[in-house]
């Protein structure tokens, strides 16, 4: 029987509902290019997108019409899909180490963080095909703007974005074939947040934040190892 990696099997799962839709068609004008599509899901001018392996950030969108992008190379493909939300997980010093590195700051957001405590009531009995129960503690986020916004924009820019993102969460690992039946789950939203590294008191991620706290136990079934003869 082989032990699951919760980190890595949360990130397959994150990867499983960024937005992705077909390209109709692309035309460009110099170095910027159009890419139309019938549907631009959750994108906004300034996410990013990959397209047949490349990176590009969306330069100006009309919804469910087009978007732009700027190349110096031919750009060609069938489908794009957004490289949000972002997933981090570690202590928060571990989480600032791993963002030091990244140049653009646009490339955190939105973004799932996953706490490195991950208590586990580990399962004994080999009659049953739970292998443990993880308790996870997750924060959905993305940038806010606590000068100018009243409360309810909060909700309107980002926490009910957010929201879409944690429905698809709980959707997906409801219907994952490593998890087990949940039962039910807890989810705080918070129009300001942030996350502080203890030894430096540093904001981590450098920027105005609205969160959703998701507290859930996922029960993981047992896997078998495959044998080859």
């Amino acid at each position: 029987m082989a032990s699951t990696n919760v980190v890595n099997l949360i990130g397959t799962i994150i990867d499983s509902f960024r937005d992705t839709y077909a390209i109709t068609s692309i035309t460009h004008v110099g170095t910027t290019y159009t890419i139309n599509t019938a549907d631009t899901k959750r994108l906004a001018v300034g996410s990013y997108v990959s397209i047949s392996g490349n990176n590009y950030e969306v330069l100006t969108l009309i919804a469910n019409t087009s978007f732009t992008i700027n190349s110096t190379i031919n750009v060609i493909g069938t489908s794009w899909k957004a490289l949000a939300p972002y997933y981090f997980y570690g202590t928060p010093i571990m989480i600032s180490n791993t963002l030091d590195k990244y140049k653009n700051y646009k490339q955190k957001f939105p973004v799932i963080v996953l706490f490195e405590t991950m208590p586990a009531i580990v399962n004994d009995d080999t009659s049953l095909n739970i292998e443990r129960v993880v308790s996870l503690e997750m924060y959905f986020c993305n940038e806010a703007n606590f000068k100018d916004w009243s409360h309810d924009e909060y909700y309107t820019y980002v926490i009910d974005v957010l929201q879409t993102y944690v429905d698809d969460f709980i959707t997906k690992i409801s219907n994952h074939r490593q998890i087990g039946t949940l039962d039910k789950h807890n989810e705080t939203p918070y129009s300001k947040w942030n996350l502080v590294r203890l030894d430096t008191g540093k904001n981590v991620f450098n920027s105005e934040l609205s969160a959703i706290k998701l507290e859930i136990d996922l029960p993981i079934l047992k896997t078998l190892e495959c044998e080859s003869n």
